[in-house]
């Protein structure tokens, strides 16, 4: 796979040493698993507590003092290790994702910095479809602590008290933050599994109102009509109490009186209105956003100034290449203009040679004639 994504022959190049670490904790995990059909279950010497009452409740009454935190089984350190697997979950949720798919947008995000690894893919589900991740997310969870905490108090409990649905039942009332104490685990993984039981609830609950805070915020266009409307109220208690204090033939003071109240109401309605919109402004146009934009800008004007000296240094190699051209034309020329000259004063020195044999001839031949 290294070989492949990096395009390289030899494989001992692309092994780094957190390569080499990263396979070896995943076939560590992928290689745990329990033993099939052996009963890895023991006991272990401990002296019962002195001082516990054991209360006589239907469900716990027949857990008495010699089973309470008396026995250990190895067989949990095979058994709740696979939970670790769930990462090829993750995985899998990255690889078939449309955005890590798609080449245009993985070219869009290279193109603006973005990679796209499972943090981005996470953010764009929480982003897109927020309350089906997170049902979908709690179930699973629930579903996993489920099966630890009866895994872990199976050897317990008897199997008639922490049945699926009871094991079910804790971990929704620790999930919630409940905990009507009917149903308690008694050993410390079961305990470690409601803890994390408690946070885990703790987490989604947050996560939780903050989607919904998120989905009940107004947009921008809801706050300017909110405002407009804020400030429309204003003119008309304005105008009816202009009008019952000074055009009415009859001012009747208990209607000035409401009307009056009501418009310093819309007057700190108002108020409050601007003084969240400002907020709302000095959250938006931060010191971290101005510093953010300053080094965009920069980085900007920086790869400008190296595409212009790039481009500068490919003008003047052309105007190099055009004075060559230049010059290689002119010594050709001047070459050529000797070699004709001297071909044309061949040529007269030919015909005039040719003209006295001619006449040569002429008079050799009268001479003949003549004798």
């Amino acid at each position: 796979i290294f070989l492949c994504e990096e395009y390289i022959k030899d494989w001992r190049i692309s092994v780094t040493r957190r390569r080499v670490l990263q396979v070896t904790l995943e076939l560590l995990i992928c290689s745990i698993h329990p033993l099939p059909g052996v009963n890895l279950f023991f006991e272990l010497p401990s002296r019962p507590p002195q001082n516990i009452t054991v209360p006589l409740h239907p469900i716990r009454k027949e857990v008495g003092n010699s089973n309470l935190m008396g026995k250990f089984s190895p067989y949990l350190l095979l058994v709740l290790p696979m939970i670790g697997r769930l990462y090829l979950a993750f995985r899998t949720l990255l690889l078939h994702s449309k955005m890590f798919n798609d080449a245009g947008s993985r070219s869009i995000g290279s193109m603006n910095k973005v990679s796209f690894d499972l943090r981005f893919v996470l953010k764009t589900m929480m982003t897109l479809c927020p309350l089906k991740s997170l049902l979908v997310f709690i179930c699973v969870i629930w579903i996993i602590l489920s099966w630890m905490l009866r895994a872990c108090e199976l050897r317990i409990q008897m199997e008639s008290q922490l049945s699926p649905l009871n094991s079910a039942w804790l971990i929704s009332v620790t999930f919630l933050s409940i905990g009507y104490g009917d149903i308690v685990p008694h050993t410390h993984c079961g305990r470690l599994v409601a803890v994390i039981t408690g946070l885990m609830g703790s987490a989604c609950t947050a996560l939780l109102v903050a989607v919904f805070s998120r989905k009940l915020e107004l947009s921008k266009a809801e706050k300017h009509v909110l405002h407009f409307m804020e400030a429309n109220e204003i003119t008309k208690r304005t105008w009816l109490l202009y009008k019952n204090a000074r055009l009415m033939p009859t001012v009747n003071p208990k209607r000035v009186r409401v009307h009056q109240r009501r418009f310093l109401q819309a007057i700190y309605s108002l108020r409050k209105i601007k003084v969240k919109q400002r907020e709302m402004q000095d959250k938006s146009d931060s010191l971290v956003d101005l510093a953010k934009l300053q080094t965009n800008v920069f980085e900007g004007v920086a790869d400008i100034s190296l595409r212009q000296d790039s481009f500068q240094s490919q003008l003047k190699c052309i105007e190099h290449q055009l004075l060559e051209i230049k010059r290689l034309i002119v010594e050709e020329h001047r070459t050529e203009k000797p070699c004709s000259s001297q071909h044309l004063v061949n040529a007269a020195t030919g015909s005039r040679d040719h003209r006295r044999l001619s006449a040569d001839h002429q008079l050799r031949t009268i001479f003949h004639d003549s004798s």
